[in-house]
């Protein structure tokens, strides 16, 4: 122990909080007699104004080199008292801070155990805040621009919310076209408002906003770096259509002499090889798919070039490559559906009138393939229809989650088609395990169906249904009894994009088992993840619907710009861990278990090496490491058995 230390401990009352409890008074008479202690204090509320300047006061009167609180929670107020250390001009780490309120004063009812136990702690803490060492802050130029990856509803809102005079966002979309799943949609649950009249006006302000570099049709092929400072790789597809002299008058389709399946329609539809990706795309600019265009198959075709009177068509066009630097990444990857080919007894085929969610949506959209007809695959009207909730979702065999939204799509669709009398006398049937439909006003509709005839049959697992297809009917066969159908519906679990899988492992975040990205916390801190700077949006952590994929977009918004300030630096984690090199037999078991990807490996030394900006002290490498090579600031070996030798 340091001969020249002057310690002094503050004790809060927290309004009768902890003193109800613990005797703060007889505490303080016996910490006074411990050595180098030159003063004990008790105070109401030391967190309140006047409490932190009798802080401040005694510290400079006393001449304090070490300090230890009582109180509350570190979480609540350690930052608070790291401050007033630093106004009174002593290093912030000469502090301890002891909760003798959550851990002793609400927990302990007899007072003399409480009080034994809160002089225990405290006198723990004087042995331990003698071996605490100075730290200075470090800070760090950070790059205010953010990364948007994907261009929905979620990632539009987030982009939106950030653009600024003082912050640039870059968006990349995959699709030639922004919108993403929404766009499928001709109404929305329970009002059945029009969908694009809801959202195109906010895409359009995507596309007008100067402070947004949208980079649709475009691909991230890498993204490296830690939270101020990140280097990403963007892959800008060529659309061989020129941007600034389209003006998007549709006069090279109708030439194109070529029609294939339109995935957008998921495949219910024809397009061609040169078509918008969307009725209304935004940004409205058609885009030439090189696999189908019989051009790029060594055919002399210039149909679509020579029907274009302002020469937007470059069949030369070539793919991009850019590199840009940004502070903070938002991924905003979306969702798919599950495909019910994946259940035997369903047997889901293109032949059948048999359909997905998404494929009988865009077969009642007057943007879809039968312009909102209610037909089936031979052309004629339905009189029977069945629709099945939960295909994929909630059985362990499948998809082990409910995917949130389903059964309001479904009932959205049924009333859609009642209320815009799309097949007179048509009898619909919905066949579910469990009504999940949280929405603000979908218990009314539910009800208006089944007072307008609809039929509700509970089952108990919709996946045994078996379905099978012959003379133009459907056969849906349940346990107890057997029904017929023109036209089946599946509502389909949503599951995570597969083609974000690629981005997310090279960002190594976490997914959890159904393959959805992990967040920090689902319940309090939902759109971070573990990797400081990097958030996730909408879909890419659990089912969404609309209203909250925007909540989403503006909530990761808010925690960027609240940290990532244009022209401020970065405050970065102090009380890192560090690497004994002497030690380090360089076994990587550290890396494996870093749950910042903070570690890396220096393969000239054969040792393992901590990034100072992306480490959170966490201390679960301390814990790992067979070679004791790895030690966390303020917890080395020292620091923890003074403070346990002070408990015993």
């Amino acid at each position: 122990m340091n001969e020249k230390e002057r310690l002094g401990f503050f004790l809060c009352e927290c309004s009768k909080n902890i003193s109800g409890t613990v005797d703060v008074h007889k505490i303080k008479d016996e910490l006074r007699k411990l050595p180098d202690v030159v003063t004990a204090e008790v105070t109401n509320l030391y967190c309140s104004a006047d409490g932190k300047a009798e802080i401040i006061e005694s510290i400079k009167k006393n001449k304090l080199t070490k300090v230890v609180i009582g109180g509350c929670s570190v979480k609540q107020h350690e930052h608070t008292f790291m401050k007033v250390l630093e106004e009174a001009g002593l290093n912030p780490y000469f502090m301890q801070l002891v909760n003798i309120r959550e851990h002793v004063a609400w927990v302990t009812d007899d007072k003399d155990k409480a009080t034994a136990k809160a002089l225990a702690l405290l006198k723990a803490a004087y042995h331990r805040v003698q071996f605490h060492e100075a730290f200075e802050k470090k800070e760090i130029d950070a790059n205010a621009d953010v990364l948007v990856v994907g261009g929905g509803l979620s990632g539009c809102e987030a982009a939106l919310n950030l653009a600024s005079e003082e912050r640039k966002v870059y968006l990349v979309e995959t699709q030639p076209s922004l919108g993403g799943q929404a766009t499928k949609y001709e109404s929305s649950f329970p009002s059945l408002e029009c969908c694009s009249c809801m959202i195109l006006p906010k895409l359009q302000e995507v596309v007008e906003n100067p402070h947004i570099e949208l980079l649709t049709y475009s691909d991230v092929e890498e993204i490296v770096g830690f939270f101020g400072n990140f280097e990403a790789a963007i892959n800008k597809k060529a659309k061989y259509v020129i941007p600034d002299k389209c003006i998007g008058c549709n006069e090279c389709l109708a030439p194109c002499p070529v029609e294939v399946p339109n995935e957008y329609d998921d495949f219910l539809g024809k397009r061609k090889a040169i078509h918008f990706q969307v009725t209304g795309a935004t940004p409205y600019i058609p885009v030439i798919d090189k696999e189908t265009c019989l051009r790029f198959k060594g055919e002399d075709c210039t149909k679509c070039r020579d029907a274009c009177m302002f020469e937007a068509i470059d069949y030369d066009d070539e793919d991009e490559k850019i590199n840009i630097s940004v502070g903070s990444v938002v991924l905003a990857t979306g969702f798919e559906s599950f495909d019910p080919a994946l259940i035997p007894n369903m047997h889901f085929s293109p032949d059948a009138d048999v359909y997905t969610g998404l494929q009988f949506e865009r077969l009642i959209s007057n943007t879809g393939p039968t312009s909102g007809k209610l037909v089936k695959r031979d052309g004629t009207k339905p009189k029977s229809l069945v629709m099945i909730h939960c295909v994929g979702s909630r059985d362990k065999r499948y998809k082990n989650y409910c995917s949130n939204i389903c059964c309001s799509v479904l009932l959205k669709m049924s009333s859609q088609i009642l209320e815009e009398k799309m097949a007179e006398g048509i009898r619909i049937t919905h066949l579910y395990r469990d009504m999940t439909i949280g929405s603000t006003g979908m218990e009314n509709m539910y009800e208006k169906l089944k007072q307008e005839g609809v039929d509700f049959i509970k089952i108990a697992n919709p996946n045994d249904v078996s379905l099978n297809s012959q003379n133009g009917q459907v056969q849906v066969r349940l346990p107890e009894k057997t029904m017929t159908a023109d036209m089946v519906v599946l509502g389909t679990a949503m599951v995570p994009n597969k083609k974000a899988d690629k981005l997310i492992d090279m960002m190594m975040l976490s997914k959890d088992e159904e393959g959805f990205v992990m967040p920090t916390h689902r319940k309090i801190d939902a759109v971070s993840t573990p990797i400081e700077g990097v958030f996730m949006v909408g879909s890419a952590s659990y089912p969404k619907d609309i209203s909250h994929s925007i909540i989403d977009g503006s909530a990761a918004a808010g925690k960027i710009a609240s940290e990532l300030k244009p022209g401020k630096k970065l405050e970065i984690e102090t009380l890192v861990s560090t690497i004994d090199e002497e030690k380090c037999s360089g076994c990587k078991t550290c890396i494996s278990i870093c749950p910042y990807k903070a570690i890396g490996y220096e393969s000239e030394k054969g040792i393992s090496v901590i990034n100072e900006i992306l480490c959170r002290g966490c201390g679960s490498c301390v814990a790992a490491c067979p070679s004791n090579a790895i030690t966390a600031r303020l917890f080395e070996d020292n620091t923890i058995l003074a403070e346990l030798g002070g408990l015993l």
